[in-house]
This record gives C-alpha cells, structure tokens and sequence, in this order.
C-alpha cells in the first residue's frame, strides 16, 4: 500500500545530499559501497532517462531511473529507499511513475536486473510486475596456456547472427545481452550488434 503522504517528482542536483545521506551504507556487509553517489549527476543530466524521486514533505525518500536501450527497451536501475520510509510504498510509486513515463515515451517492455543475493531487491521487482526471465553470471577466466589453436573463425557478423539465432545461449539468455550503451544493462541483440562488433 502506498502511503499518501508521499509525491514523485523529477530528481534535481538539489536532492544528492540527501540520497547520499541514505545510500552510504545499503549493503554495509559488502565490500563494495553504493555506486549512486559517484553517478547521481551524469543521471540527472541523461537525455534519454528520467530519475525520479518520492519526497515526503521535503525530503527524499527513494530513487530510482528509467533509461532507454533502444527505442523500445526501457531498464529500470538504481532503486533506494531511505531506511526511514521503507513498508510504504515508496519502491512501487516509483516503478509505477516510470513505468508511466516509459510507456508514454514509446517503450513496449521494461527490464531490470537485481542479483541473487539481493531478496529485497528481488522481492520488490516481483511486487511491482517484474518477472525473472533469464540468470547471467560475469566471470574473468584465465586463459589455458595448454590450449590449443589457432581455431578456424570468422569475422562475418551475418555468420555470427545465424549462429547467434539457433544458440542455446540465445534460448537459454531469452535473447538478451550486455547493452553496451549503459554499465550493468542488458537488451535484446541485434544484428547490427553484431555489424557494429565486426567494424
């Protein structure tokens, strides 16, 4: 249930003390710090996102942006809410004010990525109509010195896009790969994806 007391409205530079001030410490068990302070302003001037705010009186209870991957594919990333105003409903009067804005801006499906270990994260996503659809991993492998090679390729990206097309990966992936256009994202791969990677 959302509580009525609390509005959404476009982020401005004004709102970073106060989003900094909440996100210091959302994960204080892991080693890594919240990201947010250090991309709030590039956010905030993006052409093709919007980030919103829900304020309660004054200040700022949550955050969250919408960005655009192609002309179609909305992703949602970045949500906080402030300790202090969590169970009101803060997550969902976000997701439902960009779901809004993405739909009015031509997007026709929206995506976000939340990992394993983050139940809130994923137990909000599931609330607000998200649905789990694929499960990606990053690693760094090291090379095999014992390999061996050269192995028969090919730099034909129409090649590729065949092979891409009748993959288990791309069943498994539901078709989706890292957006090179935003850190952390994932949309649909083209064929032009594959042009691009062959220039």
């Amino acid at each position: 249930m959302t509580d009525a007391g609390l509005t959404v409205r476009a982020a401005t530079d004004d709102d970073y003390e106060d989003v900094v001030a909440f996100t210091r410490n959302t994960w204080p068990e892991r080693e890594t710090g919240d990201y947010l302070a250090d991309v709030f302003h590039d956010w905030i001037a993006k052409e093709s996102a919007k980030t919103a705010v829900a304020v309660d009186e004054d200040a700022v209870a949550g955050i969250l942006q919408c960005t655009f991957l192609s002309d179609r594919e909305a992703w949602l990333q970045g949500m906080r809410v402030d300790p202090d105003h969590r169970g009101r409903g803060v997550g969902s009067l976000l997701v439902e004010h960009l779901f809004d804005w993405a739909r009015s801006e031509g997007a026709t499906v929206a995506r976000n990525m939340v990992f394993s270990w983050n139940q809130a994260g994923l137990g909000q996503s599931r609330a607000t109509g998200f649905e789990p659809t694929t499960e990606f991993r990053w690693l760094e492998p090291d090379p095999d010195p014992a390999a061996e090679g050269p192995l028969d390729a090919t730099t034909d990206p129409d090649a590729a896009w065949q092979y891409w097309q009748q993959s288990a990966a791309r069943d498994h992936l539901r078709g989706l790969a890292l957006a090179p256009e935003e850190s952390w994202a994932v949309r649909e791969l083209t064929r032009e994806d594959f042009r691009d990677a062959a220039d």
